[in-house]
């Protein structure tokens, strides 16, 4: 298929060959979340998320500053 095809029709022939997956839709599995802050502003973004209180999410804090995690929140933390 030519370059010009793909950009006229938005795809390749071979997808329309190919078994499209299907999915159940009737079995959901709640979702689990994990927020995991990485240095000074990741850290920063999780201690704004933990004091808003999103639920059923899971909040991890790293940093190599010491002093900055003694202040923190504790490094996990589960929020119900």
């Amino acid at each position: 298929m030519a370059i010009q095809d793909y950009i006229t029709n938005g795809h390749h022939q071979e997808e329309e060959d190919q078994p499209r997956v299907k999915f159940d839709v009737n079995e959901r599995a709640p979702a689990r979340i994990k927020v995991i802050g990485v240095g000074d502003g990741g850290c920063n973004c999780v201690k704004c998320m933990m004091r808003h209180s999103v639920p059923g999410v899971t909040f991890a804090m790293v940093n190599t500053d010491i002093k900055a995690l003694e202040t923190d929140d504790p490094a996990v933390k589960p929020n119900r």
